[in-house]
C-alpha cells in the first residue's frame, strides 16, 4: 500500500488552511478491471509474486497463513524425518500428501524450504476455497446471471452529465473540505505485471511515449500532489503499497514530490494453485505453485497488515480506491468523494457507459432499451469510495464470505518423473477475490457515473491489440488536454501537448497561461513558465513605483497634508497587497524562481510590516531569500533524474528540491514555519538578515545614489521548542551627517584590495603602511556596522548563553518583576518581554543612549515602565559586563545574498563566540534533513580517525614557503593524513569529498580549477572542505540584478555538510597561522608535544624548533566543536583583515 495525498481545486498553494493530515494514497493488490480471467495466456507461478503484488512491498507473505517455522535451519536438518512425518499426517488429512512424493530425492535445503512453504498453510481454509470455488463456478450460469441482474437503482445513482451546475459545484465544495481536513486516504491498487503489455515490470512504470515520458505513477502522484495544493493541505498522509521494484523506482525518483515517511506499503496474499480435481500443484519438486489471490485481498492485507489501525491513527474517515492502469484516472475525485459523502454512502462506486456489449468491464450484458442504450451500461472501471466504518466490518465480519472466482490457467508443474512441464492448454485453476464482491454487504450503496473521454483509458494490451493500449492511452491524454487548452481559450492546439497535473488537476488555471495562444507539440506544459511569472511580477512592481514624471508631478504637489498622503499610502499598499495575493493564489506553482519573485516578497513584506501582519511579512521575508540556488538546486535535480533516465542507471541525488520549494502563498502558513523551525536543533540562535525592498525608480530620481546602505530586516527564528514566535525589527537606513556609506567602503576596499597589494609588494615598507591602512579601513567599516548601522539591535546577533545562566536568570527575573509591578491597562506581549529581555542581556555591549533608545522603542505607550528597566539596566550594567565572554548557543545567520560581502562575524558582538551562515532557512533545513541522522546536540558528529582527511598544498606549485610550513605541520601533528604536495591533484580531491571526513586545500583560491562546480554538484560530498585560499568562499556577482553566486553553493548543492574559507584576499603567512592554528586546535593527534609549543617564528621561516616555556596540555587547548575553534583561531591572525575574511557556511561540526 503506498499512500498518495489528494489536492482539491481552486486554493492552489501550500499555504495550510487546515493543519490536519492529507490524504493518503495507498498503493494495494491487483489492478484488474475485469470480472472473467483470460485463459489465452501462459501462468507464471512459484516465487513470481510479482504478477500479483505489483505495488505490494511489505516483506513477508500476508495469505493464509497457519504457524511459521521459526527454528534455525540447523535444528530443523536435525528433525527431518520427524518433520516429514507431521507433514504427512498435516497433508494426509486433506488429501494433499503428494506434496512430499519428491522428499527422499531433495537436499536439506530444499526439504527445508517445502517444509516451510507447506507449515505457512492453512489447509483447512484453502481446500475449503477450493471447495466453494469450483461449487460456485458450477452453480452460475449465464441464465442465473440474467434472473439476478437488475439495472442500479436510479436513487442510487447520479452522473455527472445529468447533474446541475450548483449540484456538481456542492459535491465538489464537500469533497475538497474532507481532503483539506486529511481526512481520505487514496488507495492504488497496481498488483498486477505488465506482462500483456510486453514487459515485466509493473504497469505502473510503463512510459506511453507521452512528450513529458511520465510513467503512470508519476501521472497519478502529480496529480494528487495537484490536488494536495489546491485543497491547502497541511500533512500529506500517503500510504504506498507496491512490489520491491517500484518502491525502488520510487525512492529513486524522491516518490514524485511525495513524502517519503507518509509511505506505507503491503503485499497482497498468495493462493497455492490446484489442479481441476483439488490437487495442490508444485511448480518444483520443494516449491508450491502459488498465485496472488486477487485485488478482493486487499481487504484481508488492510486489516492482517495494521493498514486499518494506522489509517484510524491518522484519522481517515475513507478512502478512494483505483486500479493502476487506468491513465486518466481523477485520483480523489473531490466530486466523487463528495457526492458519496453527502449520499452518506459506506460503499460507492464510479461507473461509466459501456462502449459495448463485449467491453472487458464490469458485466457483460447485451439487452438495449428501445432508444438502443444497454440495459446494463454502467461500466465497473475499478474505481470506489469506501468509509473506514465499511472495511472494518468486511475485514472482521465479511472477508471469509467473499465469493470466490475461478481462473483456468496453464499453470507449470511438476510430472511423477520430477520434471517442469509448461502445458499448452489449462491443467488447472487459480482462486481470486474480487474487490467489487463486498458490495453487498454495504448498507447503503451509491453509484456516480463518470464520463468516459475524461476519466478512462485503460493499459492493459502491448500497441499491437490497438485497443486499450500504449498508443490509445496516450490519445486519449493527449485530446482531453487539448479539448481543455481550447475551452480555456487557446487559438489552436496541436495533437502532441501535454498539460503536466502539477499545472491542471481538471482543467482549471489554464486561462493565465492560454490568452489567445496557439500551442503546437510536442509540448509539454508543466506548471507556469517563467516568463509569464516574471511578467506579471514586473507588472505588479511597476503599479507600486511612479515614473518620472508621476514622480516630479507628485513632488510639485506639497499642499496635501501629512495624513491625506498617509492614507493615500496606506490605500496604496492595501491595493498593491491585494494585486500580489491574488498573482499567488492564481500561480500554482512550486518552482517560479526569479529575480523579481525575490524583489515581490520583499515588497509584500513590507506591505505587511506596514499594516500590522508581522508573521505574514517574515514569511514573505524567508520567501525572498536564495531565489536563484533554490531553482538551480530544482534544475540539478532535474537534471540528475534525467541523465538517470537516459542512461538507465542509478545517479547520485544532491539536496532535495521538496525541502526548497517555493511558497507562494502564506495564509495561515505560519504553523509551516513553525514546525520547519521546530525540527531545527534547539541549540541553535537563527537570525536572518534582509536588504529592506526599495523602489530602482525613486533612487533614480534622487540627487545623491552613491549612498547603497538600506534599511534592513533583522528576523529572529527561533528553532526547536520556543516559547516565541518569530519576530523582526526593521533597522532603518542610518540618517548621518557625512557621506561616509559602510556598504560603499567595503565595496571599494575589496574591490582596490587585490591591486594594492600587487603594486606595493616589492616596496616592503610601502606594503606594511599599505596594510595598516587596509586593517584601519575595514575596522572602521565592521565598527561602523555595528554602532552606525545596526546600532543598539546588533543585540539581536548575540545568542543565547549556556554558561552562566544563574546571572541571566536574574536579569530575566528583574525584567519580569518590574512588569508585574507595573499595573498597566494593556498586557505586555511576549515578544516585547523576550526583546526587552534580550537588550538587558546584550546591555554591556551598548551605551546608555542606546540601552534608553531600545527600551524606549518597545514600550511606546509605557513611559514609566520604560525609565525604570532603563535605570534598572543602568544599576545593573557592571554585572551584566561579565556575560560579554559567556559561552553562547551556535549563531546561524541567514544572510540576504546581496549582503554576502560583509563580515558580520568581525563584530566585537559575536566574533569570539561560534557563528555560520547560510544563504535561506530553506537551504540550511534542507541540508540539516541530509545529515539529520548524525546531528547531535546541534553539531554534526564527526568519529576521530587518524586518516579521517586529506590535504592538498600548493598545487600550482609557487607557494614555496607556505608549502614548506604547512608540510612541517602536517608531519608533526597529522602525519597519518594522506598529503598532495606541489602536483595537481588527480583523485585526492574527488576522493576525499566522497569517502573521507575533512578536504584541507591550501593554495591559490578555492581549488575549481582542479575540481569543477559541475563535477562538485554531481557528487554526494562527505567532507567538511576548508579552503584556506584568497576568496575561496566569495559570492562572486553575475550582473545586472543576478544575485551573486559562487563554488560555495556548488557544495551546498551537493550536500557537503560544512565549508570553510575567505571572503576576500588574504596573505599566505597570516593565514598559515590560522590554519594550523585551527586545525591543532580542532582535530586531535597522536603528537606528544603541542603546536602551541612550537616557535612560530622559526615555522614561519621553515623551521620546526621549540619555546623554552615548557610543555603545555595539550587537553585544554582541545576545541571539538569546530565553529568554536575557528571563533579562537582568528585571534592568532596578526592582520584584521586576515580574521574578517574568515567565514564558515554549513552545519556546525564536531569531532569526538
Amino acid at each position: 500500500m503506498a499512500t498518495f495525498p489528494a489536492r482539491p481545486r481552486g486554493l492552489e498553494s501550500r499555504v495550510p488552511a487546515l493543519t490536519r493530515a492529507q490524504p493518503a494514497h495507498v498503493f494495494g493488490a491487483h489492478s484488474s478491471h475485469r470480472h472473467a480471467s483470460d485463459d489465452s495466456g501462459h501462468w507464471s507461478s512459484g516465487d513470481r509474486s510479482g504478477s500479483g503484488s505489483g505495488l505490494a512491498v511489505a516483506a513477508g507473505r500476508c495469505a493464509l497463513t497457519g504457524r511459521k517455522n521459526q527454528g534455525t535451519r540447523g535444528k530443523f536438518c536435525q528433525t527431518l524425518r520427524v518433520d516429514m512425518e507431521r507433514l504427512r499426517e498435516k497433508l494426509s488429512e486433506y488429501d494433499q500428501e503428494h506434496l512430499l512424493r519428491f522428499w527422499e530425492e531433495l537436499v536439506d535445503e530444499d526439504r527445508y524450504h517445502l517444509a516451510n512453504d507447506i507449515d505457512e498453510l492453512d489447509l483447512q481454509e484453502i481446500t475449503g476455497y477450493f471447495k466453494r470455488a469450483v461449487e460456485s463456478s458450477q452453480r452460475i450460469g449465464q441464465s442465473t446471471l440474467d434472473a439476478k441482474l437488475q439495472p442500479i437503482d436510479g436513487t442510487k445513482r447520479a452522473s455527472a452529465k445529468t447533474s446541475t451546475e450548483k449540484e456538481l459545484d456542492m459535491y465538489e465544495e464537500r469533497g475538497l473540505k474532507e481532503v483539506a481536513e486529511g481526512r481520505v486516504a487514496v488507495v492504488l491498487l497496481a498488483g498486477g505485471q505488465g506482462t500483456r503489455l510486453g514487459v515485466t515490470y509493473p504497469k505502473g512504470m510503463y512510459d506511453v511515449a507521452l512528450p513529458s515520458h511520465k510513467t503512470l505513477f508519476q501521472l497519478q502522484a502529480e496529480r494528487i500532489l495537484s490536488l494536495q495544493n489546491m485543497a491547502q493541505q497541511r500533512y500529506i498522509l500517503t500510504s504506498e503499497a507496491t512490489h520491491d521494484a517500484t518502491v525502488e523506482y520510487l525512492s529513486k525518483r524522491n516518490y514524485f514530490g511525495l513524502k517519503e515517511k507518509n509511505v506505507k506499503a503491503f503485499k497482497q496474499g498468495m493462493l497455492p494453485c490446484f489442479t481441476f480435481d483439488g490437487k495442490i500443484i508444485l511448480d518444483a519438486k520443494h516449491r508450491l505453485s502459488k498465485a496472488p489471490d486477487g485485488n478482493g485481498g486487499l481487504y484481508r492485507a488492510l486489516k492482517n497488515q495494521g493498514i486499518l489501525d494506522d489509517m484510524l491513527q491518522r484519522g481517515i474517515r475513507s478512502i478512494h480506491a483505483h486500479s493502476v492502469d487506468n491513465i486518466l484516472v481523477k485520483v480523489a475525485d473531490p466530486i466523487f468523494i463528495g457526492y458519496c459523502l453527502l449520499s452518506e454512502t459506506d460503499c460507492g462506486v464510479k461507473v461509466i457507459d459501456k462502449s459495448s456489449p463485449s467491453e472487458a468491464v464490469g458485466v457483460t450484458a447485451e439487452l438495449r432499451h428501445a432508444d438502443g442504450q444497454l440495459v446494463y451500461n454502467a461500466a465497473n472501471i475499478c474505481n470506489h469510495y469506501f468509509t473506514i466504518d465499511f472495511l472494518k466490518d468486511v475485514g472482521y465480519l465479511y472477508e471469509k464470505d467473499l465469493p470466490l472466482h475461478v481462473a483456468k490457467k496453464k499453470i507449470p508443474y511438476v510430472n511423477d518423473d520430477g520434471i517442469r512441464i509448461i502445458p499448452n492448454v489449462p491443467n488447472g485453476i487459480k482462486i481470486e477475490k474480487f474487490v467489487f464482491d463486498v458490495f453487498p454487504f454495504a448498507k447503503n450503496f451509491a453509484v456516480w457515473q463518470g464520463t468516459r473521454e475524461e476519466e478512462f483509458s485503460p493499459l492493459k494490451n502491448s500497441s499491437s491489440a490497438g485497443q486499450d493500449c500504449p498508443s490509445t492511452a496516450r490519445t486519449d491524454l493527449l485530446t482531453l488536454h487539448k479539448k481543455w487548452l481550447l475551452e480555456a481559450g487557446a487559438r489552436d492546439v496541436g495533437d502532441n501537448v501535454e498539460i503536466s497535473p502539477l499545472l491542471s488537476y481538471a482543467g482549471e488555471n489554464l486561462c493565465q497561461i492560454v490568452n489567445d495562444r496557439s500551442f503546437m507539440g510536442p509540448q509539454v506544459l508543466d506548471k507556469l513558465t517563467m516568463s509569464h511569472v516574471a511578467d506579471k511580477i514586473i507588472r505588479i512592481l511597476h503599479e507600486c513605483h511612479p515614473n518620472k514624471d508621476d514622480f516630479e508631478n507628485k513632488t510639485k504637489d506639497s499642499s496635501e497634508s501629512k495624513e491625506s498622503r498617509k492614507k493615500i499610502e496606506k490605500e496604496k499598499l492595501e491595493k498593491i497587497k491585494s494585486d500580489a495575493d491574488k498573482f499567488f493564489a492564481d500561480t500554482r506553482c512550486n518552482y517560479i524562481a526569479s529575480v523579481e519573485y525575490a524583489s515581490l516578497n520583499k515588497m509584500l513584506a513590507l506591505c505587511n510590516l506596514e499594516i500590522g501582519n508581522e508573521i505574514t511579512a517574515i514569511h514573505h521575508l524567508v520567501e525572498a531569500h536564495a531565489v536563484i540556488l533554490r531553482q538551480h538546486i530544482l534544475h540539478r535535480y532535474q537534471k540528475t533524474h534525467v541523465r538517470e533516465s537516459v542512461w538507465n542507471e542509478p545517479q547520485i541525488y544532491g539536496l532535495r528540491p521538496t525541502h526548497v520549494k517555493f511558497e507562494t502563498k502564506f495564509t495561515d502558513n505560519n504553523e509551516a514555519l513553525k514546525t520547519k523551525l521546530l525540527n531545527l536543533p534547539k541549540e541553535w540562535y537563527m537570525i536572518q538578515v534582509t536588504a529592506q525592498y526599495e523602489s530602482p525608480t525613486i533612487l533614480r530620481y534622487k540627487k545623491r545614489t552613491s549612498n547603497v546602505m538600506h534599511a534592513v530586516h533583522i528576523t529572529i527564528l527561533p528553532t526547536g521548542m520556543s516559547d516565541i514566535e518569530p519576530l523582526c525589527i526593521t533597522v532603518p537606513r542610518p540618517a548621518t551627517q557625512v557621506s561616509y556609506d559602510i556598504c560603499e567602503e567595503i565595496q571599494k576596499l575589496l574591490d582596490d584590495y587585490t591591486s594594492v597589494l600587487k603594486t606595493t609588494y616589492t616596496n616592503h615598507k610601502q606594503y606594511w603602511m599599505m596594510r595598516a591602512d587596509q586593517n584601519n579601513k575595514m575596522k572602521i567599516a565592521i565598527n561602523g556596522l555595528e554602532n552606525v548601522w545596526l546600532r543598539e539591535w546588533r543585540v539581536l546577533f548575540m545568542a543565547d548563553p549556556i554558561e552562566d545562566l544563574e546571572m541571566v536568570n536574574e536579569i530575566h527575573q528583574m525584567i519580569d518583576k518590574l512588569i508585574s509591578d507595573f499595573k498597566s491597562p494593556n498586557e505586555i506581549s511576549k515578544r516585547c518581554k523576550w526583546l526587552l529581555k534580550k537588550v538587558s542581556i546584550g546591555a554591556g555591549f551598548l551605551t546608555r543612549e542606546e540601552i534608553a533608545r531600545a527600551i524606549k522603542f518597545l514600550l511606546p505607550e509605557h513611559e514609566k515602565l520604560a525609565n525604570n528597566i532603563i535605570l534598572s539596566i543602568y544599576g545593573k550594567l557592571p554585572y551584566i559586563k561579565n556575560l560579554e565572554n559567556t559561552k553562547r548557543q551556535t549563531l546561524v545567520l541567514i544572510i540576504d545574498e546581496h549582503m554576502d560581502y560583509i563580515a558580520f562575524e568581525a563584530m566585537e558582538i559575536i566574533k569570539n563566540h561560534p557563528t555560520t551562515r547560510f544563504p535561506s532557512l530553506h537551504v540550511a533545513y534542507a541540508l540539516f534533513k541530509e545529515h539529520e541522522d548524525t546531528i547531535v546536540d546541534g553539531c554534526k558528529i564527526i568519529k576521530a580517525r587518524e586518516d579521517m582527511g586529506i590535504c592538498v598544498v600548493n598545487p600550482s606549485g609557487d607557494l614555496d614557503k607556505m608549502e614548506k610550513r604547512m608540510k612541517l605541520f602536517m608531519d608533526f601533528w597529522l602525519p597519518q593524513w594522506k598529503s598532495c604536495y606541489n602536483a595537481q591533484p588527480g583523485e585526492e580531491m574527488s576522493e576525499a569529498l566522497i569517502n573521507r571526513d575533512i578536504l584541507m586545500y591550501t593554495g591559490h583560491g578555492n581549488g575549481i580549477e582542479y575540481l569543477s562546480g559541475e563535477d562538485i554538484e554531481r557528487m554526494r560530498v562527505k567532507s567538511t572542505v576548508l579552503l584556506f585560499g584568497c576568496s575561496s568562499v566569495k559570492l562572486l556577482v553575475i550582473g545586472g540584478r543576478y544575485p551573486p553566486y559562487g563554488v560555495s553553493n556548488q557544495y551546498l548543492i551537493a550536500c557537503s555538510p560544512c565549508l570553510l574559507g575567505m571572503l576576500w584576499e588574504v596573505t599566505d603567512a597570516d593565514i598559515d597561522k590560522m590554519t594550523t592554528n585551527f586545525m591543532s586546535t580542532w582535530i586531535p593527534s597522536s603528537s606528544k608535544k603541542s603546536w602551541a609549543e612550537v616557535d612560530m617564528d622559526s615555522w614561519s621561516s621553515g623551521t620546526l624548533k621549540f619555546t623554552k616555556n615548557g610543555a603545555k596540555d595539550k587537553t585544554k587547548m582541545y576545541e571539538p566543536e569546530m565553529l568554536r575553534a575557528v571563533a579562537k583561531s582568528k585571534n592568532s591572525c596578526s592582520h584584521y583583515m586576515t580574521a574578517a575574511a574568515i567565514v564558515v557556511r554549513g552545519l556546525p561540526i564536531k569531532i569526538v
